[in-house]
């Protein structure tokens, strides 16, 4: 069973998609885990994780992580995921992410038929 960490913050206005997928999203072979902090994804094992990102349109693999977009970061409130997972690659703690990027402002029933879509097509090549 692969599992599916999906990172959120349901205080934050945007960042809640796919968390609200984690309860109906439902495909043979994966486990869909809620995942609120990214220190809590096991990296021993293969790591797909759900997440929404700006700037794009559709839901879709992204497993170069240095195509996310980089900010300036000013302080810790500014350290999003996607810098965290750079960083642990950088230290050579992680070797290889799936990331499952989702658009903030898809809406949810339209994200789940396309999320269980992309994770059908992905078991047969993790």
């Amino acid at each position: 069973m692969i599992k599916v960490y999906c990172i959120g913050n349901p205080y934050v206005e945007g960042d809640t998609l796919a968390l609200k997928l984690a309860d109906v999203i439902q495909v043979d072979g994966f486990e869909l885990v809620k995942c609120y902090k990214p220190e809590h994804i096991d990296f021993d094992d293969e790591v797909v994780v759900l997440d929404v990102v700006k700037g794009i349109q559709d839901v879709k693999v992204i497993e170069d992580l240095s195509t996310l977009a980089k900010h300036r970061m000013l302080s810790a409130h500014d350290f999003d995921f996607g810098a965290y997972l750079r960083l642990l690659m950088k230290l050579g703690m992680i070797e290889r992410v799936t990331l499952i990027g989702v658009p903030a402002n898809m809406k949810p029933s339209e994200a789940k038929q396309r999320v269980e879509r992309l994770l059908k097509k992905l078991k047969s090549q993790l």
